[in-house]
């Protein structure tokens, strides 16, 4: 019998959170996405949706994983504050069902959706319009790292890596509660 060789932890991830995944990106905001239909108030949406759950998490996060973090990653809630103020809008906090992290490795789960949702939508817009709002001045949020985006998401990988094995099933414990938080906040019906 052949056994198969252990995975890395970003591979563990990926498989153990592959219906979570699948279950947001059935969200009609994100079909919208996927079928190049997203509207400019549709975006507006995803923009407010993001927004709220980056600036409940953002916090938290920063007391698990440390101000390095903080500088260089816990910043996207402003991002989306930005776009959301260059659109011509305002966005208050809401409640946000989330299960908190316990860990620092449960918060590192949390950082892998938080990471790739900024990889994400940046496939996500390329279908859309030139003239979209996701291709002008609002697009901070999507331009993430900008020329730094593939350097940033290696150094996270690298992160993962040095994980000890015994801790994998927290940090996918983080990131199955992150993708299910992001599903439910993602289906609520919310008015920006």
């Amino acid at each position: 019998m052949i056994s198969r060789p252990p995975l890395n932890l970003r591979d563990t991830l990926k498989e153990a959170t592959a219906a979570d995944h699948a279950g947001l990106e059935r969200t009609g905001v994100l079909r919208a996405f996927s079928a190049a239909s997203a509207t400019p108030a549709i975006y507006a949406d995803y923009l407010a949706r993001q927004w709220h759950l980056h600036h409940v998490m953002e916090p938290i996060l920063q007391g698990w994983l440390g101000s390095g973090w903080a500088e260089a990653r816990l910043i996207k809630s402003h991002w989306l504050h930005q776009d959301l103020s260059t659109l011509g809008g305002g966005v208050e906090a809401q409640q946000v069902s989330w299960c908190e992290p316990r860990s620092a490795s449960e918060a590192l789960g949390t950082m892998y959706v938080l990471e790739g949702a900024t990889l994400g939508i940046r496939q996500s817009v390329r279908s859309l319009p030139a003239t979209h709002p996701a291709h002008g001045p609002a697009n901070r949020f999507v331009r993430g790292y900008g020329e730094h985006t593939g350097a940033h998401w290696k150094d996270f990988v690298a992160r993962l890596e040095d994980v000890d094995p015994v801790l994998w099933p927290d940090v996918v414990a983080g990131a199955s509660a992150a993708f299910r938080a992001f599903e439910a906040h993602f289906s609520e019906r919310i008015h920006v």
